[in-house]
């Protein structure tokens, strides 16, 4: 099996700042959606999305930027035992 070797780049503040920016206007977890945007997208050219994730990640967790709610195109669903004919107490 060959080993495919990837290179490590420092971010630029214009990329953090794009990452930023498209959490934002998407919501955490949107990652795949900011390297799409048109705007923002090739400011972060040669990412993916877990780059994208882990960043965001190292950002919180450094105090740099708040934490983001759950991306706003994925709403948190929570369902309960109610109506699936078990037995409640």
């Amino acid at each position: 099996r060959a080993e495919v070797e990837m290179s490590r780049k420092p971010w630029t503040p214009e990329e953090e700042a794009a990452l930023v920016k498209g959490v934002a206007a998407y919501g955490a977890g949107q990652w795949v959606a900011i390297l799409k945007d048109r705007r923002l997208g090739p400011q972060l050219a040669g990412r993916t999305n877990v780059n994208l994730k882990d960043k965001h990640r190292q950002l919180v967790a450094a105090g740099i930027i708040p934490n983001s709610p759950p991306s706003k195109k994925a709403p948190l669903v929570l369902t309960t035992a109610a109506g699936t004919g078990k037995d409640e107490e």
